[in-house]
This record gives C-alpha cells, structure tokens and sequence, in this order.
C-alpha cells in the first residue's frame, strides 16, 4: 500500500531505543507527535538505508547502490511519484553536480524502465494492438504540432506516464526532430525543465513546428515527409478532433499506458508459469537429495517449507499482476471520463465549432 501510494507510512526511531509507550510517560504526546512529523517516509528511509555508509566515490559501492535503488524505485507503480524519486536518488548520487544528475537520472530510468519490464515486446501483443498503437502515438504527436499553447503540458504528461519513447520509427524519428529545433531555441536544460514540469514552456507556442519540420524534412528526408504528412497537414475531421486537446490528451496516453500494462499483465502470466514450474521442481530435486543425505528434519517438515516457497513466490506474481489490473481500471475511469466530457461539453454547445478553428 505504501509503494502505492495509499498509505503513508513513516518510520520512526524512538530515542536511547524507548518504546512508544515509555516515550509518552517521560516526554508527553506533544514531543511524540513532533518526532512522528519528523519522521521519514518509509521509502526515504528505504532509500537512506541504501545509502548508509556507502562510499560514493568508489566505483564499486557506488554500482551496488545503484543496482539495489533500481529494485527499490522499480517496484512503484505510479509514473509520478516514480519520477520524483528518481530525480531524488540521482541528485543524491551526483553529490550535488547538476548535470551529473541529469545524466544519472535518465541512466536510473532507462534501467528501472528495465527492472519493471518496459512492455513494448512484439511477443505479447495481441491483433489490433499495433494499429491502436499507432493511431494513439499519431493522435499524441498531431495534438503537439497543432495545438502550440499546450506543448509544455504535452511534455511534462509523456515524461510523468513514461510515453516520451514513442515505439513506433518513424514517430520516433519525428519527436527527436521536433526535440532538436525546440532545443536550438530554447537549449537542452529549458526543454528538460519542460519535461519535468518545472518550466511552463510557454515559449514553445512560438514555433510553428508543420513549417519548419516538413521545410527540414523535404531537404534532409524526403521519403519520411510522405509517412508524416498526415500528421503535419491534418484533415477536416482531424482538426475536427483537436477541439478538445486536454480531453484528447488524456484518452490517447490512458489507451497507451492501458496497452502497457495489458501487455505486463500477460508477460507475468507467462512468466508465473515457468517460474512456477522451475520452483517445483527445485523443490523437489532439493527434496529428494536430503532424502538421500544423513536424518535431519522430517519429511512432513521439508514438504510445508517447500510449499511455503511455492506460495511465496504465487503470492509475489500474484501482487504485481493485481497491480497491473488496478491500473488497467483506472485508466479505463480516466478513458470513460473524457467520454463523458466530450458528449457533455457538445451538448452545452448546441452545436460543433467550425472545422478551420483550432485551439490556441
């Protein structure tokens, strides 16, 4: 619950090594409740405990932090606060040194995006689902290039849920084009503020992206302007769908980060499966050696203690794929929400608004 973000769990270290209640009879609830609001958040003093005693500056011990903080941050469920952890642990790591946070930062992502399983693998896809892929990812970078005031939020919503790696090549290609003039005008530090949220970005309204990309385009990459067309010149009914561009936003990265986790859902299934199958028969071949080995515990005793790993290990898969399930269901609320919002916002209006107007 805690990981989740549910319950806010604090750990609380009772001076001379006192019980709460032998605490309370000396000092009072007043000095209790003030060392409790002190106290860390349990995964801060995860994370403290990590750390404690390491020396950062030796290669070694600093690997080992990193490996053991990328189990740690891997295991949080919600992209946000995830996020803030990591520019937390990495400015902790870099001793101070900003643009060695930076960097340590996007390493610590990369590599708990590679501990919790990053879902874009082919081989748990189900029919359709690249083609769904494909018209949210193209929905995301429409809104982008042609909704100019709502760039920065755009941004800062791809990092917060993870979606700023879009799966597709050719989107791809086009987001580090659209990335590489943004940062010329602005420079790599402003851009990543805007990712983080931190900066506004309300300077990035000031390109006017469709020229500048298919002018850079039909000289550098004549053959990718024909795929990205569409997206660049978009249709009547295309325009039609920008009306509601926080509303767009909001399904497209919902069906996106759904799809995700539909796709961890079945990896862990499998995954379950052939763990499952490999922990028994462990168990097994452990039991039949200390069959054969001198007397020790007895048989009904090594037989619990085997079962005892088997459910620790169901109990384990079973945890992370609920998880993965709640969010399906919430992004499922949030999808179902946007609906909602849309049918009422035109049942205000009376009527659509004209096809040629865009938000600004």
């Amino acid at each position: 619950l805690a990981l989740q973000g549910q319950l806010e769990l604090r750990v609380l270290q009772l001076p001379a090594g006192k019980d709460p209640d032998e605490f309370l009879k000396e000092h009072g609830a007043g000095d209790y409740r003030a060392l409790l609001d002190q106290a860390p958040v349990w995964l801060d003093w995860q994370i403290d405990q990590v750390l404690e005693g390491r020396d950062l500056a030796r290669s070694d011990q600093f690997q080992q932090s990193v490996s053991e903080l990328v189990v740690l941050l891997g295991k949080l469920p919600a992209s946000a606060v995830r996020s803030r952890y990591l520019q937390q642990v990495a400015e902790r790591l870099s001793g101070g040194q900003a643009r060695l946070a930076l960097q340590l930062e996007d390493d610590l992502r990369q590599q708990v995006k590679g501990q919790r399983w990053h879902g874009r693998s082919q081989r748990w896809e189900q029919p359709g689902e690249a083609g769904l892929r494909e018209r949210a990812e193209a929905e995301l970078l429409r809104l982008y290039l042609h909704c100019p005031s709502h760039r920065g939020g755009i941004r800062a919503e791809l990092r917060r849920r993870e979606l700023d790696d879009f799966a597709l090549a050719h989107h791809r290609q086009l987001w580090a084009a659209i990335s590489a003039l943004e940062e010329d005008n602005l420079g790599v530090g402003r851009l990543e503020a805007v990712n983080r949220g931190t900066d506004p970005g309300g300077d990035l309204a000031d390109l006017d992206l469709p020229r500048l990309l298919s002018d850079q385009l039909l000289m550098d990459q004549p053959d990718l302007l024909g795929r990205l067309t569409p997206l660049l010149e978009p249709s009547d009914v295309q325009r039609l769908s920008l009306q509601n561009p926080q509303l767009q936003l909001r399904g497209a990265t919902a069906a996106l980060e759904r799809q995700r986790s539909l796709k961890r859902c079945r990896h862990l299934l499998n995954a379950w499966g052939t763990q499952r199958l490999e922990t028994l028969e462990r168990c097994i071949a452990r039991l039949l050696q200390e069959d054969s080995a001198p007397a020790g515990l007895d048989m009904e005793t090594r037989i619990d203690a085997m079962f005892a790993e088997l459910n620790s290990d169901a109990l384990r898969f079973q945890e992370l794929y609920y998880n993965e399930r709640q969010h399906i269901s919430h992004l499922d609320d949030q999808r179902r929400a946007g609906y909602e919002d849309v049918l009422r916002q035109r049942q205000d209006a009376g009527q659509a608004a004209p096809l040629d107007s865009l938000p600004a």
